[in-house]
């Protein structure tokens, strides 16, 4: 990490960009910076990045890569992640529909307690 960068004010700064909290929305300033958050491993800046590339927020929409943020942020341990790339799996968005693959994901949460309600 070069000094000064700190990634989580990075993804912080990067929703102020998206939603226009205290500034001006500006897309491509958001996805520059959950870009560069995500790069470096932040499994919140990869998640938003993963949204970016869905919908087409600051870059061309590419579900492709959008799928394999979904798996990078749920490898990472993003409880957002693995839940999305559950729906991805179960609607066969960016990939085939997998039941499988949804049944293990729902394993994994019930395993890890994670809670997403």
């Amino acid at each position: 990490m070069s000094k000064g960068e700190n990634i989580i004010a990075q993804y912080n700064l990067s929703c102020c960009y998206l939603y226009g909290n205290g500034v001006n929305k500006n897309h491509d300033k958001a996805f520059e910076l959950f870009e560069k958050s995500a790069k470096r491993g932040y499994s919140k800046g990869i998640n938003y990045l993963r949204y970016c590339y869905r919908h087409g927020v600051g870059t061309s929409t590419d579900r492709q890569k959008a799928f394999k943020l979904y798996q990078k942020a749920a490898n990472s341990g993003n409880t957002y992640g693995l839940c999305n790339l559950r729906d991805r799996y179960e609607n066969g968005i960016g990939t085939v529909i997998d039941k499988q693959k949804v049944f293990e994901i729902y394993q994994k949460a019930a395993d890890s307690g994670i809670n997403r309600e």
